[in-house]
């Protein structure tokens, strides 16, 4: 809904292809209008001016440049020999303001689309990943744009040019549930079907170990003659001394020092401060 006096601003994609290229702009319009409107133009909005921001996609198998094919090949060729041309497309962006135009070559920022795969490029062979990336090519410099989505039948990217793009594609083979992927950046990853992905290489065993020490120790401790506490100057000589041990190592010396220092405060705090027993023997406890 809209006042009467408040106009419309809407993001649209058209698309002119014989095969299916579903494209959306991923980019939320508050953001998007922050990107392509001016201050003013937000403002006629509220005037009751609609405003639409337009992409349009066009299959340029047909009407691609020699130039920006030429630059195309000689990317794959030089850069990415593994993947296969797969489709031109010609992207632009624009912005209708009431009835004015105007062409957008480039952004201030860089926004987010998303294109269906055709129908013909899809893989087919299940034994196989079929791994996408873009080639865009604007006043005669290429720059390859990796797929920031994990769905095999979209290509995610972010991109603040509008001119010539080229879908590339390639095939890996999967192994054992495992599939390894070179993107177009160069970057390599691999994936396990089904196997949730962290970043924490802790050595869980370990610390696991380490904790079962320390709780044995405390409990040890506590079943001892209470009668030699320990003192706060023992404890922080202590304490420093592990801090110092644990600088001089690696990472599971560091990991021992934690335990252990977490341990002697917690007894310390508990049972064995030496005032406490002190307070003990005073009232003949």
């Amino acid at each position: 809904m809209k006042s009467e006096n408040q106009g419309f601003l809407r993001k649209e994609v058209h698309v002119k292809a014989e095969d299916t290229f579903d494209t959306i702009i991923a980019t939320p319009l508050a953001e998007l209008s922050d990107i392509l409107l001016t201050d003013t133009e937000k403002q006629l909005v509220g005037g009751g001016v609609d405003i639409r921001l337009v992409l349009d996609v066009k299959d340029a198998a047909d009407s691609v440049s020699s130039e920006d094919k030429s630059v195309v090949e000689r990317t794959l060729s030089k850069s990415l020999p593994s993947f296969s041309l797969g489709q031109y497309l010609d992207i632009s962006l624009y912005k209708l303001v009431g009835t004015q135009r105007t062409d957008i070559a480039r952004t201030s920022d860089k926004i987010i689309v998303t294109i269906a795969v055709p129908e013909r490029l899809r893989n087919t062979d299940d034994s196989k990943t079929r791994v996408f990336a873009i080639i865009r090519v604007h006043d005669g410099k290429a720059e390859i744009l990796d797929d920031l989505d994990t769905g095999a039948d979209t290509i995610s990217i972010a991109t603040d040019c509008f001119s010539t793009y080229a879908i590339i594609y390639k095939d890996v083979a999967k192994t054992g549930g495992t599939a390894v992927v070179s993107t177009a950046a160069g970057k390599t990853s691999q994936t396990r079907d089904n196997e949730p992905k962290t970043q924490d290489n802790t050595p869980i065993e370990l610390c696991a170990t380490l904790a079962m020490i320390s709780g044995l120790t405390y409990l040890m401790l506590y079943f001892t003659d209470r009668k030699h506490g320990m003192s706060e100057e023992t404890k922080k000589e202590l304490v420093s001394r592990m801090i110092g041990w644990a600088k001089r190592g690696g990472r599971i010396r560091r990991w021992i020092a934690l335990i252990a220092i977490f341990a002697l405060l917690v007894y310390y705090h508990s049972i064995g401060k030496q005032t406490a027993v002190e307070w003990k023997e005073v009232y003949e406890e």
